[in-house]
């Protein structure tokens, strides 16, 4: 008979998976506690959490999970059996800010590593997950495609004054010289 808690504790981890879009097992490996405290209040300013679990139980919860998740069922063989201790990154819409977040605190960390994610109803492997980590932002995207929208326009405008603001330049020199007066 399975215990009260271990089957509460499930229930626990199949609503964390099924509140949140998107989400990312990652390994920790005597890391510390400190380090790992310092990796929670880093996420946490941008929205993300991150749960240690047990890896047996994950497993009964993601089994659960993939039930109404048909590319997941077809990953699921090759994800399990989880080995190592093993921690659920819980991601907002806007993923890629937490996902740089850990990296950059694993690339300093080294007992921190992805496993795999879960990230728009596809699994992704740890060396997947690395490069999307790497990505720039949302905002850093956009900045760049409005720069280079702009571009075009702004070099029109630079081409249409510089000749009226070389000869601006011109007869402003020659007025010191003293011979124009403007």
């Amino acid at each position: 008979m399975p215990n009260k808690k271990k089957t509460d504790q499930v229930d626990e981890l199949l609503n964390i998976l099924t509140s949140t879009p998107h989400f990312a097992v990652v390994k920790f490996d005597k890391t510390t506690h400190k380090s790992l405290e310092g990796l929670r209040s880093e996420l946490r300013k941008t929205g993300e959490k991150l749960k240690i679990i047990k890896n047996t139980l994950f497993e009964k919860a993601l089994k659960k999970f993939a039930k109404s998740n048909k590319s997941l069922q077809a990953s699921l063989k090759e994800l399990l059996p989880l080995k190592e201790n093993s921690a659920i990154l819980s991601l907002t819409e806007e993923y890629t800010k937490g996902l740089s977040t850990f990296h950059t605190i694993a690339k300093k960390e080294t007992t921190l590593s992805f496993k795999f994610g879960f990230l728009d109803k596809k699994i992704y492997d740890s060396s997947e997950l690395k490069h999307i980590a790497q990505l720039p932002g949302k905002d850093i995207l956009l900045g760049k495609i409005l720069g280079s929208l702009k571009a075009p326009q702004s070099r029109i405008v630079y081409a249409m004054k510089f000749n009226i603001s070389k000869l601006t330049y011109i007869l402003r020199e020659k007025s010191k010289q003293g011979e124009v007066k403007i």
